[in-house]
């Protein structure tokens, strides 16, 4: 090797060092900008203290009568959840059947029909589970 190509090479790997260090510095310094930044809305910005007054509720001109916790039927949270699964069931089902009607017309569509069976089934499964579990019977 001549010496021209050693301090050429010598020279590229200063070069690659000194990128690994300007990222490293980039780093640092908007680490340090941030935390300068963050100080100087602590040290600028204003307190706040709220009056007890905008802490509660207020509602039509009234004040409240009870306590804003009130008991909340399970039965209303499980039905939601049921209608949500199968609202989307429906949702994702439909491309399927447009897309099944297409490759059965083509003879290519077997493998999507067990699928839509499948999918079926299974949702099929968590009906009867919710049933046997009593989530669909209403308690009064």
């Amino acid at each position: 090797m001549s010496g021209w190509m050693l301090l050429n090479e010598n020279y590229s790997n200063l070069f690659n060092s000194c990128q690994d260090l300007s990222v490293v510095g980039v780093c640092i310094f908007l680490g340090l900008v941030g935390v300068g930044l963050l100080g100087l809305g602590l040290l600028v910005g204003k307190t706040s203290r709220v009056s007890e007054g905008k802490k509660v509720a207020f509602e039509c001109g009234f004040d409240k009568m009870s306590g804003a916790r009130v008991p909340f039927s399970l039965q209303f949270y499980h039905l939601g959840l049921l209608f949500l699964i199968f609202d989307l069931e429906l949702v994702l089902f439909m491309p399927l059947v447009v897309g099944m009607s297409i490759s059965l017309s083509s003879g290519e569509g077997i493998s999507m029909l067990f699928f839509g069976v499948g999918f079926i089934f299974i949702l099929l499964l968590g009906l009867s589970h919710e049933y046997r579990e009593g989530t669909l019977s209403w308690k009064k």
